[in-house]
């Protein structure tokens, strides 16, 4: 599956992934939510599909403007966790394999 549609599915078909969060709308109309990539290019050296939460455009911006490690923090929600997940959920149950990197934080 190609990135941009894969996160176009992450953005069409799934909502926030904020516990109890009751927005419906991400950046595009007639999306449920934004594809947020969780690790930059710079952090893991790509941009894969298992690297894509989905976080509603009040969250998202939210996440940019006070950094994403408070952001997990304040609403409990590891993002890396939640963009395996999805993930699998959209592959059909494949699991991927993760590399490790360096600068990897768990």
């Amino acid at each position: 599956m190609a990135r941009t549609e894969y996160t176009d599915r992450v953005a069409e078909r799934l909502l926030c992934c904020v516990p109890g969060c009751q927005i419906r709308r991400g950046y595009r109309a007639g999306t449920a939510c934004d594809p947020h990539h969780v690790h930059s290019k710079g952090a893991w050296g790509q941009v894969d599909e298992a690297n894509v939460a989905p976080v509603c455009l009040t969250h998202h911006r939210q996440g940019h403007s006070i950094g994403w490690d408070t952001w997990q923090q304040r609403h409990g929600v590891c993002l890396a966790a939640v963009a395996l997940l999805v993930y699998v959920w959209i592959q059909g149950g494949h699991v991927p394999e993760l590399q490790e990197s360096a600068d990897m934080e768990w």
